[in-house]
This record gives structure tokens, sequence and C-alpha cells, in this order.
């Protein structure tokens, strides 16, 4: 009879959600990785002789692995199930150094590979990278480029934006965020060509 009871009351309490699990417990959780083309350097682009080591770093907010959304410009969210699959510095790292790679002799990112003597060294810091309900995508970023004695030689920073990105479809975030990425590279590689024009 006990029995009875029990299974009847457990019945109830599943029927009236009482038992329903939380929403969004069960969700499986997607990784996403930045991936670009390398750029096909021209006749026009003359090699490099420089060997460049990058390296970046991000604001506190973006150093965890979910994906950043900005409610608005003071409040910021962060997507559960939709997460980078790697530390996005390293992400960022990683395609950087091979949008950079045709236009010059070696380009490594940290960690610095043994017997690698950089003749230029980026560092960037990556400030601002998430999605808006509108359906923005923003990446902010500063950087600084110094010689072989680490004296700063260059500098610069710039705001890159991406709309028209269908909010929610988080491949085509990834898909857009490399893009700025690359175009974060090329703003990079712009500053280090007229560091080469100066030196000629």
């Amino acid at each position: 009879m006990k029995k009875t009871i029990s299974a009847l009351i457990l019945t109830t309490l599943l029927l009236t959600g009482c038992f329903t699990p939380p929403m969004g417990a069960f969700l499986p959780t997607h990784y996403y990785r930045l991936d670009l083309p390398a750029p096909a350097a021209t006749m026009s682009d003359a090699k490099s002789p420089d060997k460049l080591l990058i390296k970046v770093q991000t604001a506190d907010s973006l150093r965890g692995p979910r994906i950043v959304m900005a409610r608005s410009d003071y409040e910021l969210f962060y997507e559960e199930e939709h997460r980078w699959s790697e530390p996005l510095s390293k992400g960022v790292s990683r395609l950087m150094a091979e949008q950079l790679s045709p236009f010059f002799a070696e380009v490594q990112s940290v960690p610095t590979p043994s017997g690698f003597a950089p003749t230029q060294r980026v560092e960037v810091t990556i400030e601002k990278l998430w999605g808006t309900p509108r359906g923005e995508i923003i990446l902010e970023a500063d950087w600084t480029i110094t010689d072989a004695h680490d004296s700063p030689i260059a500098a610069g920073h710039q705001t890159f934006r991406e709309k028209g990105w269908n909010t929610g479809n988080y491949q085509a975030f990834a898909e857009r965020v490399s893009k700025l990425v690359g175009e974060l590279s090329k703003a990079v590689r712009e500053s280090l060509s007229t560091l080469d024009a100066a030196k000629k």
C-alpha cells in the first residue's frame, strides 16, 4: 500500500513539473574555432626579411571560454552553450600568424619555438570581442610593435565591425570573428609596412 501511494505521489510531482530539470540543463555545448584562408601575396608584395613574434592577450571579460554578448555598452552576458574551442588569445594569435606568414620571412606566435629570434614583436590586446542583439559583431584592439631590443617602434588602435549577423547562429559568429581577425592582421601588416618603407 505504501509503495502504491509513493508511486502516485511521484507521478503527480512529475506531471505538475516539480521534477522538471532547469531550462538548458540538458542542452549540448557547442565549440567553435577561428579559421580563415591565408591571403595570397601578389607580385607587388615583396616578402619582408623580418621575423615576427605575435603575442595576444585579452581583456579580463574575454578570458573565459564562453562567447560574449553585449546587451548594451554596460551589460555583458555569456553564452553557456556556445564556447571557443581554445583560449581566445591563443586562437587569435594562431590566426594572425597564419594571416601574416605570406608576407614575412617567418612568423611565430607565443609560446616561442626554441631558437627562434624575432626581429620584431607584435603585442596585441583585444579589448572587446562580442556580438550584439542588433546583429553586429565588434572587435576592438590595440597593438604595439617592438624591435629586437624590445624598444617600441609603432603602435595602433582600431575598432572593427561586422554587421548583418543572424543572431543565434554561432557558427556564422565564429566565421565573422575570423574575418575581423583577418582585418586586424591587415591593419597590423600596414603598420609594419610603414616601418619597412621608413627604413628605405
